[in-house]
Order: structure tokens, then C-alpha cells, then sequence
């Protein structure tokens, strides 16, 4: 294949799956997470303090991880990002990009343009990856892809080629340096799968003394990149950073728990790659891709095709005998899925072309090269694409809404949030809402706080509130309650209390002043909730 062939077909990648990350990036909410972020992020631009992170609901220390993805965030709203959801999240597209760059890259000097192009389309088409956690919202996990693909791609050029291995190796620690100091946990599989790679090769152990120095001076920088922040806050807070960075954020969240409802089976990744593939049936080309993945690994022929199975396999491997575990943690792992997919596909088509060329009849040999393209595009994920177009562009903002609402009115603004057992009301509702509102997590007599703040019109605020609990509280209001709840028991209000249906069975109520926001919020994507009628008790 020509140079401007390729070109092409790394141009057609860019087109299709890269731009599109970029469409309505921001035209919905910040989401959970997200909300954390952005939150020290803005606390950043406000008190330009920079060195250490400050947490959503008391405003102290938000040591979990090292800040460079805010840094970075904070940096391109300095020289003139926008500070909105589009300008906090304007940098995980692009980090998506390079990443779909490398993917490409490692997938033509595998199989070819075509591999390379294949492998980015399966790898967009993983939902959850664009739309849960993924390359358009200010997370985490854009920039951990990027590192894993840029780290693999040097890795694989560095052991394969002795032009400019130097400068591969010094690209693999600044890839490494990179994740470490943003999700740095995430990060220690990258050195970990290349080392597994490596020695899954005849001559490993002449190779690696023969070519330990290359790597002295590269690790020694990155240690150099890395020490300064844990030195600066082990100087500041001291045995409690550790314990929070290390204690509670690794050993405990993954051997216990922080959140129950992270706590999964070991099979819980192996069943969502699974499921997600059986939508559009991509099962199919990445079935066969694992086949032809692994029958190569056996060989060793070529030595990627190793460093791809242990990619995908270590780091899952690893991680699915942690007790905690969330879609997200898979994401830096799922490219092999993707260039295994490719590489059968190109692999599919350079067979077809070889058993086709003698054919005389040029009729005759085009359409048994359609053909075998047409069987090609049934097993690719075609229709998942266009069906991801239209929902890029989803106009869905109803908390901005009710906040430009509550702002434009002159109302106080201030919420009160209750959510019963061990779980907690997501962090988007918080960053919205008002950081400075009366927010409870559990306990005490919340159905009369509700009616408080439902009916008094000293007291009336948005309230934040499971679903589930709603019954609860019209119970508390039938039966009347203590003479506090009959204050606040009015028939007539109950009837017409509105507010907003929200993600995660979660219920905004608007009373009193508030309720007009309830139509701003709808028209941003919300969906307008109505109380169910309550017969009130007269006592």
C-alpha cells in the first residue's frame, strides 16, 4: 500500500471517529465524577493554588490521585478555553485522538492502513468508552488510553527496530509519567504488561543485558517528573496523605470497598466486554480476531501479537480479583479487542483479493471483491455507528438549566439533598446546585425536613431526593405525623409540587419560587415529575 494510501485511510479514521468526539461536547450536565474535577479545577482558577486539589463537598484537601489532568484542564482555560462543560472537557477528546492515532499506528505495522482503520472503528464503537466515563467528559480515562497507546506503540518500536530505540524508550517513560501522574494506579500495568512482552521472547535475557543502559537515564527522568507533587504533600499533611492516597484510594477500595454498589463478581468485566460486543454482533470479527491473536502470540510471529495478549489479558486478569470494580477501569485495556478485530478483518480482505486475482473476467473479479467486503461490513459495527451520530448531539443540561434559573430569578439558591442507607446523591447535583446549601447524606427525621422545606415559605429550597424515598415521606404526610408534619400538610401544595426526573432515579423537587425552573429544565433534556396525589389526614 502506498504512502498516500495510507494516508488516506488514517485521514478516513480521523474523520469518522475522531471529529465526531467533539460534536455537542457541551450540551449535557457534568457527570458525577466529572463534577469532582471540574470542581477542583474551578476552586484552582479562583485561589490560584495549584499544588494541591480541593474536594467537591468540603472544600479541603482532594488527595485520591496526583492533579495533572487538572493542571492540564486549568492551564487551557488560562490562555483561553471557555469555563463551561465544553472547555473542561475540551482536552479529552483530543487525548481520544492521539490515542486513536496510536491505535492506528500500532494496526498498520501490524496488518496495514486498513488494520489500523478497522481497530479505531471498534474501539469507537464501544459505547460505554464515549459515552460512561469515557473520551468526551472530563474524567480520567481519555488520558490513561492515550498513555497505554502510546506507551505500547514506543514499547513495540523500541524492541522491534535499533534505529532510534533511544528515542522510543524515552517516549515509553514519558507515556508512563503521563499516567502516573494522573491516574497512577492505572499507570503501573503499562511497565508491568511490557515487561511480561518482553521476556515472551527467545532471546530476552541477551536482549535485556545487551539493552538494560538505554532505559537508565529515561526511568531516572521519570522518577524525576513523578517525586516532586508526593514530596511536596507528604511535606504538607504527612502520614495522612499516605493514608489517604495509598490506605483508603487503594488498599481498601480494593480489597473492601469505598461504595457498595462497586462491589462486583470476578466475572464482572469478562460480562460487560461481552455484552457490549453482542450489540451491533461484533462477536463475530473480534471472536475470530482473539483466534487469530492468540494463534500468532503461539507462534510469536509477530512479537506484537504478544505484547497485544498480554495487554488485554494481565491488566484484566489483574483486576477482576479486586473487590471493587467499575466499567471504567477496563477501558486502557480494550484497544487489543479492537486491533484483534482489525487485524482478522485486514487479514479477511488481503485473502479475498489473492484468491480473486486470477480471475480473468474483470466483471467478475469486482464482484466477488464486493462481495467479500459486503460479508466483511456484516460483522462490522456499521449500524452501532450511525445509531451513536444522532446522541452525540443530545441536548441534555436540565441542572445547568435550573441553576441559570435559580441565578436569573434573584432566588437564594441553596439545596437540601437526603439520600437513605449506605448511598450517596451523585456529586453533579452538589456542583450545580449550590456548594454552599445545607446537604445531608442520611439519618434524622428527613420526612419532616422535607415537608419543612416543601411548605414553608421561609424555608422552600430544591430538594435532591432518591425516588425511593417518596413514599416515605406521603406515608409521613397521610397519617399526619407529629403537629410539625400537620404545619406542612397542605392538600393543595402536594397536589401541585413539581420538579424534574433525573438520572439515577433521582427526583429534584422545585416548591414555591422554584417551580417555574421546572419548564427551563425540561426544555434542556429533563423530565418534568409530578407528586402523586396525597390524601391528607385532617387532624
Amino acid at each position: 500500500m502506498t504512502l498516500r494510501q495510507q494516508a488516506t485511510w488514517f485521514a478516513l479514521a480521523l474523520i469518522l471517529f475522531g471529529v465526531p468526539l467533539y460534536l455537542g461536547l457541551g450540551r449535557s450536565d457534568l457527570e458525577n465524577d466529572e463534577a469532582i474535577y471540574s470542581y477542583a479545577v474551578n476552586r484552582a482558577l479562583d485561589t490560584h493554588e495549584w499544588l494541591t486539589p480541593r474536594g467537591i463537598y468540603d472544600d479541603g484537601p482532594f488527595l485520591e490521585k496526583p492533579p495533572l489532568k487538572e493542571w492540564i484542564v486549568e492551564a487551557g482555560i488560562t490562555i483561553g478555553l471557555p469555563r463551561d462543560e465544553a472547555g473542561l472537557r475540551f482536552f479529552d477528546p483530543l487525548f481520544g485522538i492521539l490515542a486513536f492515532g496510536y491505535l492506528f499506528g500500532i494496526g498498520r505495522r501490524l496488518s496495514g492502513a486498513m488494520c489500523g482503520a478497522i481497530a479505531v472503528g471498534l474501539l469507537f464503537t464501544f459505547r460505554p468508552l464515549i459515552f460512561d466515563h469515557g473520551l468526551r467528559s472530563n474524567n480520567m480515562e481519555a488520558a490513561m488510553l492515550l498513555t497505554y497507546c502510546g506507551g505500547m506503540y514506543h514499547f513495540a518500536r523500541w524492541n522491534e527496530e535499533a534505529r532510534g530505540a533511544r528515542a522510543h524508550a524515552w517516549a515509553f517513560a514519558g507515556w508512563f509519567a503521563f499516567g502516573f501522574m494522573t491516574k497512577f494506579v492505572a499507570a503501573l500495568f503499562l511497565p508491568l504488561v511490557a515487561a511480561v512482552a518482553f521476556v515472551w521472547q527467545r532471546d530476552a535475557w541477551p536482549r535485556l543485558r545487551a539493552r538494560a543502559g538505554e532505559w537508565v537515564w529515561p526511568a531516572v527522568a521519570a522518577c524525576f517528573v513523578i517525586a516532586p507533587w508526593f514530596v511536596y504533600e507528604h511535606r504538607m499533611f504527612g502520614a495522612a496523605f499516605w493514608a489517604q492516597i495509598f490506605g483508603k484510594q487503594v488498599f481498601q477500595r480494593f480489597t473492601s470497598y469505598l461504595d457498595p454498589n462497586h462491589l462486583r463478581p470476578w466475572w464482572f468485566y469478562l460480562d460487560e466486554i461481552r455484552r457490549e460486543l453482542s450489540y451491533g454482533h461484533r462477536e463475530i470479527v473480534v471472536g475470530l480476531g482473539l483466534i487469530w491473536l492468540a494463534a500468532c502470540a503461539w507462534r510469536g510471529r509477530p512479537w506484537t501479537a504478544r505484547l497485544l495478549l498480554a495487554w488485554l489479558v494481565v491488566p484484566i486478569a489483574i483486576i477482576s480479583l479486586f473487590t471493587s470494580k467499575l466499567t471504567h477501569y477496563e477501558y486502557p485495556f480494550l484497544p487489543p479487542l479492537a486491533l484483534a478485530g482489525g487485524w482478522v478483518s485486514a487479514v479477511w480482505i488481503e485473502l479475498a483479493w489473492a484468491k480473486t486475482s486470477h480471475i480473468q473476467a474483470v466483471r467478475l473479479r469486482a464482484a466477488a471483491r464486493v462481495a467479500a467486503v459486503v460479508a466483511l461490513s456484516l460483522s462490522l459495527p456499521l449500524a452501532v455507528y450511525a445509531r451513536m451520530l444522532p446522541r452525540l448531539m443530545v441536548n441534555h443540561a436540565p441542572l445547568r438549566a435550573i441553576r441559570q434559573c435559580i441565578s436569573k430569578s434573584n432566588m437564594p439558591g441553596t439545596a437540601w439533598s437526603y439520600s437513605s442507607g449506605s448511598s450517596a446523591i451523585e456529586h453533579e447535583y452538589y456542583y450545580y446546585l449550590d456548594p454552599t446549601g445545607e446537604w445531608k447524606r442520611e439519618g434524622g427525621r428527613f420526612e419532616t425536613e422535607v415537608l419543612r422545606r416543601v411548605a414553608n415559605p421561609a424555608s422552600q429550597s430544591p430538594i435532591v431526593i432518591w425516588r425511593r424515598d417518596l413514599p416515605g415521606i406521603q406515608q409521613r404526610v397521610e397519617q399526619g405525623g407529629s403537629s410539625e408534619d400537620r404545619a406542612y400538610s397542605t392538600p393543595e401544595l402536594w397536589r401541585t409540587l413539581t420538579g424534574i426526573t433525573l438520572p439515577g432515579d433521582v427526583v429534584l423537587v422545585l416548591p414555591g419560587p422554584y417551580a417555574p425552573c421546572a419548564a427551563s429544565a425540561a426544555k434542556a433534556g429533563g423530565s418534568i415529575f409530578t407528586m402523586p396525589a396525597i390524601a391528607v389526614r385532617k387532624p
